[in-house]
């Protein structure tokens, strides 16, 4: 505990330069999401401006696909994501704050589809989003074959709408309000949770001292009101609030963070502080974060991850395809292999991957699993379908996926797959997973054969 003090104010000192970027989902509501100015709005959004308030520093929201709004905390784009479900998948990577909200996951069917539960899917077609905790879930359940995984919540609903799936695993407050539209009306929620999961604020892992804030400010919130206002203005009263708000355990909290204060402002004073910044050294972090923010105008904000003295990937052959339909991952892709001499063709989608792949010769491709129009899966079944037709050589395929449960390597391997480099994977884990399948190539196929 009294780490928590010490780490607070330590960080809050001269938190008049501090920025603090926080990421978020475009369209979850009624947690985040851009409204009709255009501008970031709901729960999440309101929490994080009032935590920001406790620790005194300012916040600069960037609202995204939620795949984005990841890889962005993932590459140091953004220093927080306002709003992320707690699972032990993302712990690797990932620290979280103190939970702020707990929800239910639920089913969402049409109307009189006799769907009543997790048994009555297991032969069914599942919608989810990618990277939900509701994704993991049915990936631990076995289902992963029947999943169609989309990017956005809403395609959820149109997928079921238009008879692609056969039910949705969504949030229930995020999926009521999306069933509430009229373009909805048709579908329905089955009340049955099939598991609860903790909503948090979230950092990389290993940011510390700005998880100890965070959490710090989150426990003020608890303790004088403001959470619940705040809570109410969202969800109106529920027999809900109080298990998220909690204001006695975390009152209590707080009159133990008051006790021990005393005892690490005294060794804070005798500590030695760092020199306050000059005016020119200030000027320096505002040039570079206008730079910064320029760079990821033009989706190039990602910084290069340094190969820790391993020697430069020189490629075997020139010609990529990089199949990837989130923006900053197939620039970053791109950029990358671009660097190392490679030759670049970069698509969105399974079926512009399929076309690309059938216009020439390639060395090996990239190829998202995920995607819109055709998923990576099944451009790869088509692709060696075409191989075999054509009599064309084999072309070595790396799937690129965030899930890395022994089911998915199979599917993977099954669609005809050679490689496998789970997300987020650093740029030596990439050259390593090249390397080998242009290794297991000249094996197969030495020079003069």
């Amino acid at each position: 505990m009294p780490l928590i003090v010490l780490m607070f104010v330590v960080f809050s000192t001269g938190a008049e330069e501090r920025i603090i970027r926080v990421g978020g989902d475009r369209a979850h509501p009624p947690f985040e999401f851009l409204n009709e100015a255009g501008q970031p709005a709901g729960f999440n959004i309101e929490l994080a401006r009032a935590v920001a308030k406790t620790m005194g520093v300012t916040l600069q929201i960037e609202l995204s696909s939620w795949t984005e709004a990841r890889a962005r905390l993932q590459y140091g784009i953004v220093d927080v994501l306002a709003g992320m479900y707690e699972s032990p998948s993302r712990h690797d990577m990932i620290d979280f704050s103190q939970p702020f909200y707990n929800t239910d996951y639920i089913l969402f069917v049409r109307k009189g589809s006799g769907i009543d539960g997790i048994e009555a899917i297991r032969s069914l077609r599942i919608a989810t989003q990618e990277g939900d905790p509701g994704h993991e879930f049915l990936v631990a359940e076995g289902l992963g074959s029947n999943m169609l995984v989309l990017g956005e919540r809403l395609e959820l609903f149109q997928a079921l709408i238009d008879g692609k799936v056969d039910c949705a695993v969504f949030s229930a407050p995020a999926g009521r309000i999306a069933i509430d539209d009229a373009a909805f009306s048709s579908l329905e929620a089955i009340a049955t949770p099939l598991f609860n999961a903790g909503y948090c604020m979230a950092v990389r892992k290993g940011e510390t001292a700005l998880l100890a804030s965070l959490d710090e400010g989150l426990s003020r919130l608890k303790a004088n009101g403001e959470y619940d206002r705040l809570y109410r203005r969202w969800f109106g009263e529920s027999e809900t609030l109080h298990e998220n708000a909690a204001p006695g355990v975390f009152a209590a909290i707080a009159v133990s963070l008051l006790t021990l204060s005393a005892v690490v402002l005294t060794r804070l004073r005798t500590a030695k502080r760092p020199a306050p910044r000059t005016a020119d050294e200030l000027s320096a972090v505002v040039r570079l974060r206008a730079e910064l923010d320029a760079r990821l105008q033009d989706a190039l904000s990602l910084p290069d991850v340094p190969l820790e003295e391993e020697p430069a990937m020189v490629p075997v052959k020139a010609s990529v395809i990089v199949a990837e339909d989130e923006a900053i991952n197939r620039i970053y892709l791109k950029r990358v292999l671009e660097k190392a001499g490679y030759e670049v063709r970069a698509t969105a989608d399974g079926q512009a991957a399929l076309e690309a792949a059938s216009e020439g010769t390639w060395d090996f491709i990239l190829m998202d699993v995920s995607m819109p129009r055709m998923d990576g899966l099944e451009a790869t079944r088509r692709i060696r379908a075409l191989e075999v037709e054509r009599n064309a050589p084999h072309i070595p395929i790396i799937a690129l996926t965030a899930h890395a449960y022994a089911e998915d390597r199979t599917a993977c391997a099954q669609a005809g797959m050679d490689g496998f480099l789970p997300k987020p994977f650093t740029e030596p884990a990439l050259w390593a997973e090249v390397s080998r399948i242009a290794e297991s190539r000249l094996q197969e196929n030495p020079p003069g054969r």
